[in-house]
């Protein structure tokens, strides 16, 4: 049996959420891996987590064709200490 997506949408986009410590430049900490990885980035929100000691942005983020998601988050997870890191690959059925 065979599955046609004939008027499916290709989602390129994804969703990055990522914890770095209160204090930390998010954009000199993650800009070289951006640069590296990605085409494209937005920062759509941004808060302190774990009684203020962490700041967890959300970026929309689109890969590179190059990039594998692996890579890229391994890369993220290394710059933010071991941080949480989570890449949401279908954001139109995860609540965030």
């Amino acid at each position: 049996m065979y599955k046609l997506d004939v008027f499916s949408k290709h989602v390129t986009e994804r969703i990055l959420r990522v914890r770095l410590p209160l204090g930390r430049d998010s954009e000199e900490t993650l800009e070289p891996i951006f640069r590296e990885y990605l085409t494209e980035s937005r920062l759509v929100a941004m808060e302190s987590v774990a009684g203020g000691v962490l700041q967890e942005f959300v970026y929309v983020v689109l890969l590179k064709d190059e990039g594998t998601p692996d890579a890229f988050v391994e890369a993220v997870r290394t710059a933010a200490d071991n941080n949480k890191v989570a890449l949401v690959m279908g954001q139109q059925e995860v609540d965030l």
